[in-house]
């Protein structure tokens, strides 16, 4: 369910070919675009980049219509940037979501999901993680984030696959009309989202 129809999806076109495939962080965009999200909070490290240049890159292409933009909320630090996606669902009904990089940006994150959790605040986490054949290896900024994560959200997903990616971003619909249901009723049963691109 498309929930912004003026979301401009020839910005990211369908691949031309068949074998060839969209990015991950082009697939975040699309999907938040397609279900009218219109800001994001997010402190920037290495892992999550490729998914700050996508932002840029699609605003750029809506410069002449800033309604078919992304807010980018670049706060102090990652801890921050969930507790305003947290405030943001709050205050306007709509699903808060907030970005952060791997290892020690994804664990600040902790405290804001939890305390989303408890209070059953719809947000949608999307971290970064270091690359598939590092984990395990004691890499830079390493961390077992979904471990973490999984524990007090209602999905959490690893990997950087497309398909992970998708299956997280494809529950907004029912965050959206969770978060209406919060808004009017201050408690539900709705839970928070994390993912990793």
């Amino acid at each position: 369910m498309i929930q912004n129809p003026n979301a401009a999806l020839e910005v990211l076109p369908n691949p031309a070919f068949a074998d060839e495939s969209m990015s991950g962080a082009d697939i975040i965009l699309r999907v938040l675009s397609e279900q009218g999200v219109d800001t994001v909070f997010g402190y920037s490290g290495g892992a999550i980049l490729p998914t700050y240049d996508a932002i840029l890159r699609f605003n750029e292409m809506h410069a002449n219509d800033p309604a078919h933009q992304i807010n980018l909320v670049v706060p102090a630090n990652e801890q921050t940037a969930g507790f305003m996606a947290a405030g943001y669902a709050r205050a306007s009904g709509k699903v808060g979501v907030f970005m952060v990089t791997s290892g020690p940006g994804a664990t600040n994150a902790v405290t804001p999901i939890a305390d989303c959790n408890g209070y059953s605040v719809p947000v949608v986490l999307i971290s970064g993680q270091v690359p598939r054949a590092a984990i395990g290896a004691d890499a830079f900024q390493e961390a077992p984030v979904f471990n973490i994560m999984f524990s007090f959200t209602m999905d959490a997903c690893a990997g950087a696959t497309s398909r992970c990616t998708a299956r997280i971003l494809s529950s907004l619909p029912r965050l959206t009309d969770s978060s209406s249901r919060a808004a009017s009723t201050r408690r539900t049963n709705s839970r928070t989202h994390s993912g990793h691109s």
